[in-house]
């Protein structure tokens, strides 16, 4: 469980003196009744069964003031995108016309496909010859990549040669500590006159789980290298330099580190690494489709209404009032039950974020049974449990079943959220469109619910425009569900803008919010 506003914990640090000043104040009062005669024993018993209610009030105030949550859990297992780094080979050979017009201009072609085609992914640029330097630090700014495929070339470096373990090197190390997110690099060369201890980088990468994936630039048949004043590269014997492709090393790089190779002479092979790259299952994107969590704040906002309510009727009602105190029996008995049941929920709550889910459905389920009230959130929670478990038709039904019994708005909302994910999930844009969008008639100011309406809307877009293509009629469908969709997602754009419109009006010129 994480706290929202943790700062209101610290009030917990005034708690002692408080309660040293209560003992102090009644063991003075007990002592004066004392010398009058009295018998002071009914007044220290009330005054004892006071305080603790009291205190017992403050502390689960502050705790619900204190915001408790769990934290929010992706429908990806926590993955949110890629973190790719190109590795790009702008040795003089790669100037070579095998691969027509030239190995250099068709490698900026596959660089700027790539970029524009991993979505949700963070690029960096290492550029290499006899050295190795990182052009740009990971980013998702894809016009800084762009700007730099349009400068490539041999004369970035005046080192000569082409060191790849250096390279690797380089791609290794440009990768940001801590981030959560899959990571993957891609080299780009021609594997001509490589040097440097290539096995060394293998294991090294291959212990970190850097798979490599290598784009081979080139033909066995080779070519000759014309320089830019129509001179040739010479070899020793002053005859022109022939370049040829060095597959089986580059292959040997991919293999050894869980990666594959792929030849840019192949029509296909650039999306056919894109799609590998794609289609592995631990480097499933996230397209900013979150699984909600319930606050947890009233779990304790409850109990402590409670003990404000025992402190009153301490305070107020004459103590030998017999009827009265079979009714603050009565309502403390029942008020017992709800606080057991509702630390019931908060356990299920705690092993469901631990993973043991068994233990929370046994948890929610005792609750239920005993709960006069909030089986709209025992049944939410359940349903939670369920969907964690995969156990899909079980969580939508008791979605359902508590979307039935509960006016609630907040827990309305995040049952819609919660049936956006599930039906966006399996493909069935509609469904989750008109989730998401009940969700955000719920809560207009939810910014998920935004983003995954409007991702839910081009979900159904794609099939609609798809099926067109099949069938003529389902075009005019298509262009209603857009016309309708299309006006909400500009009431969205124009609402996100005047609220950043006011942030930028608001925060001008403060030195302390940087």
């Amino acid at each position: 469980m994480i706290w929202g506003y943790a700062p209101a914990l610290w009030i917990f640090l005034a708690l002692p003196i408080l309660a040293l000043m209560i003992v102090t104040r009644g063991r003075r009062s007990w002592r004066e009744l004392k010398s009058f005669g009295k018998n002071a024993f009914e007044l220290r018993v009330r005054s004892l069964l006071r305080d603790a209610a009291m205190l017992g009030f403050l502390v689960m105030t502050l705790f619900a003031a204190a915001d408790p949550r769990l934290n929010r859990q992706s429908v990806t297992d926590g993955v949110h995108g890629l973190d790719v780094v190109i590795a790009f080979d702008i040795s003089r050979s790669m100037l070579a016309r095998d691969v027509p017009p030239s190995r250099l201009e068709r490698s900026i072609a596959a660089l700027r496909q790539i970029v524009m085609s991993l979505n949700d992914s963070r690029f960096s640029l290492v550029i290499f010859k006899g050295d190795a330097t990182l052009a740009v630090p990971m980013t998702e700014d894809r016009a800084i990549l762009d700007l730099w495929a349009s400068h490539l070339g041999p004369g970035l470096s005046t080192v000569g040669g082409t060191n790849i373990e250096a390279a690797l090197r380089a791609a290794g190390d440009s990768f940001p500590e801590g981030s959560g997110r899959k990571r993957a690099i891609i080299l780009i060369s021609d594997g001509d006159s490589l040097s440097g201890r290539i096995d060394k980088m293998e294991r090294e990468l291959s212990e970190r789980n850097l798979p490599v994936y290598v784009l081979a630039v080139g033909s066995s048949e080779g070519s000759t290298i014309e320089l830019a004043d129509g001179s040739h590269v010479k070899d020793s014997r002053g005859r022109p330099a022939l370049s040829r492709v060095d597959t089986r090393t580059l292959r040997r790089v991919a293999d050894n580190t869980g990666g594959a190779l792929f030849n840019i002479i192949r029509p296909g092979d650039t999306g056919r690494l894109i799609s590998a790259i794609q289609g592995r299952g631990d480097f499933t994107e996230n397209r900013s489709i979150d699984f909600v969590s319930f606050y947890r704040y009233r779990l304790f906002l409850v109990p402590g209404m409670i003990f404000l309510f025992l402190f009153l009727l301490i305070r107020i009602v004459p103590w030998r009032n017999l009827a009265v105190l079979a009714v603050f029996s009565a309502v403390f008995a029942t008020s017992c039950d709800d606080l057991a049941s509702s630390l019931k929920v908060l356990a299920g709550n705690m092993n469901h974020a631990r993973g043991q889910h068994q233990k929370s459905i046994l948890n929610y389920l005792h609750a239920g049974d005993s709960l006069q009230g909030g089986r709209d959130v025992v049944l939410y929670n359940l349903a939670n449990v369920y969907y964690s478990l995969g156990e899909e038709d079980a969580a939508l039904q008791t979605w359902r079943l508590a979307e039935s019994i509960t006016s609630d708005k907040d827990i309305l909302y995040r049952i819609a959220f919660n049936q956006g994910v599930f039906f966006y999930q399996r493909g069935r844009f509609h469904e989750a469109y008109d989730s998401f969008r009940r969700a955000l008639e719920l809560n207009p100011e939810d910014v998920d619910a935004k983003i995954n309406l409007e991702e839910s809307f081009l979900g159904f877009s794609g099939l609609v425009e798809t099926d067109g293509l099949i069938d003529g009629s389902a075009e005019g469908n298509g262009s209603a569900d857009s016309g309708e969709g299309g006006r909400l997602l500009d009431y969205v754009r124009r609402k996100e803008v005047r609220a950043w419109e006011e942030d930028s009006v608001e925060f001008e010129g403060t030195e302390e919010d940087w």
